[in-house]
């Protein structure tokens, strides 16, 4: 488990109060103040100051042995695992990278960022350097546009000034996930 000391007194986190296993590997406290406590063969617990909350694989973590926790300047924590690469958490969803997409190996030892915002994975088998794409906005596509009327084949919608409110129905695609 994981012991912090209270004034005079240690208390001990463990499987019995919350934690998500007793083999702690990694722990690093966010720019919120959170704890994050990466396990072997538990997941990742998050202490918020009043309780525990875990993730696991169930949850689209790639491992539920954790190496290294690592936070960029975005407040994206970057989890390296082993066995699943290394997982990328925004707060909503987890991202994965291993070798598939060309990481040197799927356990990751540590994460670091250099000032270019160029991201260095140490593996079990060498260095991977990972530069993100530059974030492109998904294509939108406009359906329909309603305003005096319904204008759904026209390339172009003609709308009176006299117009007050105009409804566009568009489609798009997320990026968010694989």
């Amino acid at each position: 488990g994981v012991s912090r000391k209270e004034g005079d007194d240690w208390v001990t986190y463990d499987e019995n109060n919350g934690l998500a296993a007793n083999f702690v590997q990694s722990i690093l406290v966010d720019r919120r103040g959170d704890v994050w406590v990466g396990t072997g063969m538990g997941g990742v617990s998050r202490y918020d100051g009043h309780r525990w909350t875990t993730y696991s694989q169930a949850d689209g973590l790639s491992s539920n042995w954790i190496t290294w926790i690592f936070e960029d300047t975005g407040g994206h924590l970057w989890f390296g695992t082993m066995n699943g690469g290394v997982s990328r958490y925004d707060g909503e969803t987890f991202l994965t990278i291993n070798r598939q997409d060309g990481l040197a190996d799927n356990t990751v030892w540590a994460v670091t960022v250099d000032r270019e915002g160029i991201y260095w994975f140490a593996t079990f088998h060498g260095v991977t350097r990972y530069r993100p794409p530059e974030p492109e906005p998904p294509p939108v596509f406009i359906d329909v546009v309603i305003s005096d009327r319904r204008h759904d084949t026209a390339n172009t919608a003609l709308i009176r000034s006299s117009v007050n409110h105009a409804i566009y129905e568009f489609r798009g695609m997320s990026f968010n996930t694989r």
